[in-house]
């Protein structure tokens, strides 16, 4: 690969061979790229992350199958919360209990 170097005195263009290794080739190309997006040193990238997703979660424009969906997911959630120490009795638990899927909502 060439290297495209200008020459303030010439105003032209000049060629030549491109020394740089493979990893420093790489290492160029994404601080090209990251350069531009400047993240702040101060944020925290997990609590960002579980901004957004909190955000996503807490959409308004939930369906009807949706929410009854979570509605089955917190029973789950609250059967495996007992304090059951028998992990025969919650299995008999789950599968003793009725699922309703909403279909009939949609």
């Amino acid at each position: 690969m060439l290297q495209r170097i200008l020459y303030k005195k010439k105003n032209a263009y000049v060629y030549r061979i491109d020394t740089r290794t493979n990893q420093e080739k790489a290492e160029d190309l994404i601080q090209e790229y990251l350069a531009p997006m400047e993240l702040p040193s101060t944020s925290d990238l997990c609590k960002d992350i579980e901004e957004m997703l909190n955000s996503l979660q807490d959409d308004g424009n939930r369906t009807r199958f949706d929410q009854c969906m979570k509605e089955e997911i917190d029973i789950y959630k609250k059967l495996c919360d007992t304090t059951s120490s028998d992990n025969t009795e919650l299995i008999n638990k789950i599968s003793a209990m009725e699922i309703d899927v909403c279909i009939r909502d949609l």
